[in-house]
């Protein structure tokens, strides 16, 4: 996988938790919505509605903690256990 989620909660950190879009998202969304695709080329059902769910989520969870932020988009993301290999 090309992206990782150490690598999103850093670029996520260095632009801020309020980012510069609508809503306060800014960049954020923009990564989130980058690693869903990244998932949904591996094979997991990611649509529009789990993105908007994850970046609601990360926004309630905040980016200061990496687990946190990791099993916040887990939690979203992965329906089943098998799914779990292809989110790490």
């Amino acid at each position: 996988m090309s992206v990782s989620m150490l690598d999103l909660a850093t670029q996520s950190e260095a632009s801020g938790p309020e980012g510069s879009g609508p809503g306060g998202s800014g960049h954020l969304a923009e990564n989130v919505m980058h690693f869903a695709r990244v998932l949904r080329d591996a094979g997991l059902p990611v649509g529009p509605g789990k993105v908007l769910d994850a970046v609601q989520a990360i926004e309630v969870a905040g980016v200061e903690r990496r687990d946190d932020f990791y099993w916040t988009l887990a939690s979203v993301f992965i329906d089943k256990r098998e799914q779990f290999h292809v989110f790490d």
